[in-house]
């Protein structure tokens, strides 16, 4: 993968962040090529990846585009929502799917928590710590590049979503 300068990517559960630069550091005894990302959510934090990790194909990802933004809202109704009640099971699941990143999934567990915390929020239950964690951690990730994307507020991307999936927007 080559990177520019200023180009804007989306690296693991960090999010959306910028080149900075990509030069050769010796941090140890090695000198090597890194990639020095910038995280649009944390401009202090910098992130050094060396550009001959295998974890370069596995972690980064280009930005979304606005019409891809728009198919993967279409596909929410569609996209099945069953709960895991087994909480280890329900735990490795979702954590492979931060883990991976993939958007797709990252909206479906989205919508997947949302409807059971409707449900629970029914019979006067709150959501456990573990899915609320698990939900603010993938709407992070979702959020912050919808966001980016279609020039509004994080904030407001999640009504955005729902406003869309009501046929109420357009991207």
């Amino acid at each position: 993968m080559e990177f520019k300068k200023g180009q804007l990517l989306v690296y693991g559960v960090r999010g959306v962040c910028r080149v900075e630069d990509v030069r050769r550091e010796a941090f140890g005894t090695e000198e090597k090529e890194y990639c020095i990302l910038r995280p649009l959510d944390d401009p202090k934090a910098t992130i050094y990846l060396p550009t001959d990790s295998d974890r370069i194909e596995k972690n980064i990802k280009r930005v979304i585009t606005a019409e891809e933004i728009d198919r993967l809202i279409r596909s929410i109704p569609t996209e099945d929502d069953k709960w895991i009640d087994d909480n280890k099971r329900r735990s490795e699941l979702f954590k492979r799917i931060l883990d991976d990143g993939d958007r797709l999934n990252l909206v479906r567990l989205i919508k997947s928590i949302h409807i059971h915390r409707d449900e629970i929020e029914k019979s006067g239950k709150k959501l456990g710590v573990a899915d609320k964690n698990v939900l603010d951690r993938a709407e992070k990730i979702i959020y912050e590049e919808f966001a980016m994307v279609l020039g509004i507020d994080s904030d407001d991307v999640g009504q955005f979503i729902k406003d869309r999936v009501a046929g109420k927007t357009c991207v």
